[in-house]
């Protein structure tokens, strides 16, 4: 057996195994497809090679194997299996492969994916884990994504030492692949422990999954692209632009900061049943928090959301949250400034701590600045918080893998909308 090969990319950890197996398998595969009669023509012919694929979710600390089956395109095409072992690595960002991949449960051969690359751009891509309504559709788009023209399985028999010596073959009908059951879902990973609890170390609560939960881990995204964008339609922003060549070089690295980690979040989302697509988004200038639902509905996405050290599972949270309040928020109205500050009154030890050790962990930062973050002096209608609160809390409840940091910052605000909201209430005795 050769050496495992390790690989870390877009949050993934891959370790690729090669295999030595009791059957190997070569097959004849369609080169081109009418697109008019959708009649396959011309096939090519060669080897496979399937390795052991185990992938980490670095963010969730799950693990989960599949079989990844390696079929090279015609350009690559040989007879001998050892050629096609440095051809095609699991998770390599780097990668330069063509031919088309197929992911597969360990255990029970379910199809999970098929990739299908040239030159190591993803250019197809078809997935169970992000299914469409219309999952037998998906499945014949994975078979011609495949397409294979026939299959032949040769069975190696054992030597006197345990060896794996010659063999007989038989040829195996086209591949269709079909659906283990009427509503596919993706198949749980291998038992494993759940990550252990570790004790908050303050009053703000950090927040773990419940015991029986664990999230699969993907297959890891090898190389580039995006595939298919009748599958996988990533939204991204666009920048404003600004007459000033500084300005707009500024604005535009933060546009390429969104449109980077995009992707990964419209993955993640679409896991959840949450289509990004359906959703305006825009790069918002001028704005000091993360991310804002604007009144047409419009997702801005602010510079923070990129430059303050959210983790991938912090950025999905937080488009999350302004999608719940672009499908849940009631209506709102106007607010006013108030011809004095209301300062809040009765501040927990432990949200005077967080405040001043992480709102205002700035030089200089004084008690009057302490007082001022705890002081309103823009009042919005009671509406407004009710509807910031329902966002926060239905956040926390589905959100919970978030990091320590940002977990804190959204339990603060939180408490800091409930206070507002008695203010308020009380303002506008509404």
């Amino acid at each position: 057996m050769g050496k495992s090969q390790s690989l870390y990319s877009t949050g993934t950890f891959a370790v690729n195994v090669p295999l030595i197996t009791e059957a190997t398998y070569e097959g004849s595969f369609y080169t081109t497809t009418d697109t008019t009669s959708s009649e396959h023509h011309e096939t090519y012919s060669t080897v496979m090679l399937q390795k052991l694929i185990v992938v980490k979710d670095l963010e969730a600390n799950v693990y989960s194997c599949y079989i990844a089956t390696i079929i090279p395109a015609e350009e690559n095409a040989t007879k001998n299996s050892t050629k096609i072992d440095k051809m095609f690595y699991g998770g390599d960002p780097n990668s330069d492969f063509s031919g088309t991949i197929v992911y597969s449960t360990v255990t029970t051969n379910y199809t999970i994916g098929v990739e299908k690359y040239t030159k190591g751009q993803l250019c197809g891509y078809k997935s169970m884990f992000y299914a469409s309504e219309n999952h037998l559709a998906d499945l014949d788009d994975m078979t011609d994504l495949l397409g294979s023209a026939r299959l032949k399985r040769n069975v190696r028999t054992l030597t006197k030492n345990s060896e794996f010596g010659g063999g007989g073959s038989y040829w195996l009908p086209d591949v269709i692949i079909t659906a283990p059951k009427t509503t596919p879902t993706p198949p749980p990973p291998p038992p494993s422990l759940p990550p252990p609890y570790v004790p908050p170390t303050n009053s703000i609560p950090d927040y773990y999954y419940p015991p029986a939960y664990i999230p699969p881990a993907q297959p890891p995204r090898t190389g580039s692209g995006t595939g298919s964008s009748q599958q996988y339609p990533v939204p991204r922003v666009t920048s404003p632009g600004a007459s000033a060549p500084d300005i707009a070089a500024a604005l535009n690295a933060v546009v390429e900061a969104i449109n980077d980690v995009l992707p990964e979040i419209y993955e993640k989302l679409k896991a959840m049943g949450v289509d990004l697509n359906k959703y305006k988004i825009k790069f918002a200038t001028n704005c000091y928090t993360n991310a804002i639902k604007e009144k047409d509905g419009t997702i801005g996405i602010c510079q923070k959301f990129v430059y303050n050290g959210y983790t991938i599972n912090d950025q999905v949270a937080i488009i999350w949250h302004e999608i719940y309040h672009v499908d849940n928020d009631k209506i709102v109205g106007d607010g006013q400034i108030l011809p004095s500050a209301i300062m809040i009154e009765n501040v927990p030890s432990h949200i005077e701590h967080h405040i001043k050790t992480v709102e205002l962990n700035f030089p200089g930062s004084s008690l009057e600045d302490y007082k001022g973050e705890i002081s309103i002096k823009m009042l919005q209608s009671p509406q407004y918080y009710r509807n910031e609160i329902a966002a926060y809390k239905a956040e926390i409840a589905t959100h919970k893998n978030v990091s320590s940091k940002y977990n804190q910052e959204r339990a603060y605000v939180l408490w800091k909308h409930e206070q507002t909201l008695i203010i308020s209430e009380k303002y506008y005795k509404k």
